[in-house]
């Protein structure tokens, strides 16, 4: 088995993305897949039976209330 994301990384991500989107530097698009890369890694964990599933899925989806525009070029 691979190594998962942890909760710590999916909340230092999140955060991350809090913090950019106030910046005036923002990349919504670098946001925006940084964010999808996040998905897919607690993805992998919660299929490869990650014993802290529901709170890995539950600081992901988070990230959805951080306002950006989410898109890619």
């Amino acid at each position: 088995m691979s190594k998962h994301i942890t909760v710590k990384e999916v909340k230092k991500i999140v955060n991350s993305l809090a913090n950019g989107m106030n910046a005036d530097w923002a990349d919504y698009e670098d946001m925006h897949i940084e964010e999808d890369d996040m998905y897919e890694d607690v993805l992998r964990a919660i299929a490869e039976g990650d014993p802290h599933s529901k709170l890995l899925a539950r600081e992901a989806l988070k990230s959805k209330n951080v306002k950006f525009t989410r898109w890619y070029a």
